[in-house]
């Protein structure tokens, strides 16, 4: 096996980071995206002081992969979401702060909500499994803080993907109902927390997620929600 030490996937992750925003082939922008996950939960792994740097800068980039105009960057920014959902709720990453949700899950949560109405079969498909990765890592975890995220918007939110007209995201929304389920009774909100789906005051800049629509019309490509 190869020993690849935090340091080395620090200095992978800049490279990759710094180079995404102007990279203008598609293929490299799901590439990069889709490396992400590997690089950070190495790093996790091997306790690099760099983790939580990366780990937010990384977050960042998948932000702009969920509203970049080629549908397959799309889709690899959310499946980069969910891969990492153990991840988000690392008490390496400040997700042990009881009483309040893990701050990068919650974004990484609204990220790929807001890609539940997406135009592309293949984009909504994996936003929903994202979420439903997020849940279930919140389950596995037992995590407190975790359960304050906003899932009864998320399973509102998801609904009418499970009479989506694509068979695609309608089958992914089926297989994640009973995860996000699982994680639905534990929901709480503190008196005066405001709504559990408003960014956290304290949002580092660029991780506030693209415009959200938890509720209204259906999504592009749904029939009648349930």
């Amino acid at each position: 096996a190869i020993d690849a030490p935090g340091d080395w996937c620090a200095r992978v992750g800049v490279q990759i980071l710094e180079a995404l925003p102007s990279e203008a082939s598609h293929p490299v922008r799901v590439a990069s995206l889709s490396a992400l996950p590997g690089i950070v939960l190495r790093m996790l792994h091997t306790g690099d002081d760099a983790t939580f740097e990366i780990c937010s800068q990384a977050l960042v980039a998948m932000r702009a992969g969920t509203v970049d105009t080629n549908g397959g960057v799309r889709t690899a920014a959310a499946q980069a979401c969910g891969a990492l959902a153990s991840a988000w709720l690392s008490p390496t990453l400040g997700a042990d702060v009881s009483g309040t949700p893990p701050r990068l899950a919650l974004v990484a949560l609204q990220l790929v909500m807001a890609l539940f109405e997406d135009g592309a079969a293949d984009v909504r498909s994996a936003a929903v499994t994202a979420a439903a990765s997020l849940a279930g890592a919140v389950a596995a975890a037992h995590s407190s803080g975790g359960l304050l995220l906003p899932w009864a918007g998320t399973v509102e939110a998801a609904l009418p993907l499970c009479l989506d007209k694509s068979d695609k995201p309608r089958a992914s929304a089926l297989r994640a109902a009973g995860l996000l389920v699982e994680v639905l009774p534990g929901e709480t909100t503190e008196e005066g927390a405001g709504p559990p789906d408003a960014p956290p005051a304290d949002m580092p800049p660029g991780l506030t997620p693209p415009g959200l629509q938890l509720a209204g019309a259906a999504p592009q490509g749904t029939s009648t929600p349930l």
